[in-house]
């Protein structure tokens, strides 16, 4: 079996290292929490995997990399989210990415990498990944998600 080479590894913050032991995600509609979820509770939705190398900003570039997780669409029909979604913000921590609509629809919230559980040094439990999209649009670490509406 052929390995994949993976991304770079960068420290993780002393302020996320307690994250992964107990992981929860949060879901808003603007400043109401919508739900909250831990990994075995988004075990019922469809995974999706797409190979594309990891484009950095910086200049630098992987070879392809298998990212899998589940789309942003499933998680809020899976939130019974129905609001008329103008823009979402993925946030990690201090950290947050505003995604449009075209971009949300798009992005997926990877928990694997390679195969693999997706490390803490690479944005596990969750990260998001726009496929096509600039490197900005993920975030590591995601903790919550905010729905903000028309």
């Amino acid at each position: 079996m052929r390995t994949l080479p993976t991304l770079p590894e960068f420290p993780v913050p002393e302020s996320t290292k307690r994250y992964p032991a107990n992981p929860r995600l949060h879901v808003y509609v603007g400043a109401r929490l919508l739900a909250c979820y831990r990994p075995d509770d988004l075990a019922p939705l469809e995974r999706f995997e797409v190979t594309m190398p990891f484009v950095c900003s910086h200049g630098w570039q992987t070879p392809p990399q298998r990212w899998s997780g589940l789309s942003l669409r499933d998680l809020l029909w899976f939130a019974k989210y129905s609001g008329a979604l103008s823009s979402v913000v993925v946030g990690a921590g201090d950290s947050v990415v505003i995604l449009d609509a075209q971009e949300a629809a798009r992005a997926l919230l990877c928990d694997r990498l390679n195969g693999e559980p997706l490390p803490p040094e690479h944005g596990g439990p969750w990260r998001s990944f726009v496929p096509e999209a600039a490197c900005t649009t993920s975030v590591k670490w995601v903790d919550r998600i905010i729905l903000l509406e028309n």
